[in-house]
């Protein structure tokens, strides 16, 4: 009982951040704001793009999965 009850605070902690995240990146940037408030099926996409652009849990490193050239 005593780890749930940890694993379900340090999961709280970590998403009620990144929600955080999320939502000031939508509100600093309102063009994406809107085009998500026009099609929810955006949503998903643009949580992953908050992680890999501000990620609450610094702890882990990101990797590419493939080389990619940029500009």
């Amino acid at each position: 009982m005593h780890h749930a009850r940890l694993v379900l605070v340090a999961g709280g902690g970590t998403t009620q951040r990144q929600m955080g995240i999320l939502l000031w990146a939508l509100l600093s940037h309102p063009r994406q704001l809107d085009d998500l408030r026009q099609d929810r099926s955006l949503m998903k996409r643009a949580i992953g793009e908050s992680i890999r652009w501000n990620t609450a849990a610094t702890l882990f490193n990101r990797l590419v999965v493939e080389d990619t050239e940029l500009s």
